[in-house]
């Protein structure tokens, strides 16, 4: 039997996660309610879903490390490079803060491009797969409901179809949407 690990949202976070899971399991099965596409648009289940997200340079290198080149997509779909010291302005108690080349490098982007990106990346993995469309429904748990086994997943909709999914390891990464021990 191969090893399987299952993420339950495919946020940064969720993708993030995939991404290290692919390095120690067989496969890896990215479960979202939203369908993504292909295109880089807000996610309708995604509170702040369309604001500016800001990579300090050492979360960069971090996701650069998982996903090299990374840094190069987003800045030529758009993202921007910038120095915290020098080339932004600060304004605190009531004075003007001097500018000063301060070599901490900004990653600003769009969470959908940051999204896009990072799951872009993350489907050239070959063990991994994204479910759009579908929720957990259920936590699978061995007998004693001592571990958790697996999920069961459902597409949207009355009629969505439901998925077993067998893993040795369940991610929930919804955020604050994730209240996995209700299902329990």
């Amino acid at each position: 039997m191969s090893r399987h690990a299952v993420v339950i949202g495919a946020s940064v976070a969720g993708l993030l996660a995939a991404r290290v899971l692919s390095r120690h399991f067989d496969a890896v099965t990215v479960v979202e309610k939203d369908v993504c596409g292909d295109e880089i648009a807000a996610r309708k289940g995604v509170p702040q879903g369309n604001h500016i997200h800001l990579l300090w340079s050492g979360g960069m290198q971090v996701i650069e490390q998982l996903f090299p080149g990374v840094a190069d997509d987003l800045l030529a779909a758009g993202g921007t490079l910038f120095d915290n010291g020098s080339d932004m302005r600060w304004y605190h108690h009531g004075v003007w803060k001097l500018r000063h080349r301060s070599g901490l490098r900004i990653h600003s982007q769009s969470r959908p491009l940051l999204e896009h990106c990072l799951r872009r990346r993350l489907l050239e993995q070959r063990n991994v797969r994204l479910l759009e469309g579908h929720s957990l429904h259920e936590l699978l748990a061995d007998a004693g409901a001592r571990r958790v086994t697996g999920v069961i997943v459902r597409g949207a909709g009355q009629d969505g179809e439901e998925i077993r999914l067998d893993a040795e390891l369940v991610v929930d990464a919804r955020g604050r949407s994730g209240v996995t021990i209700r299902h329990l």
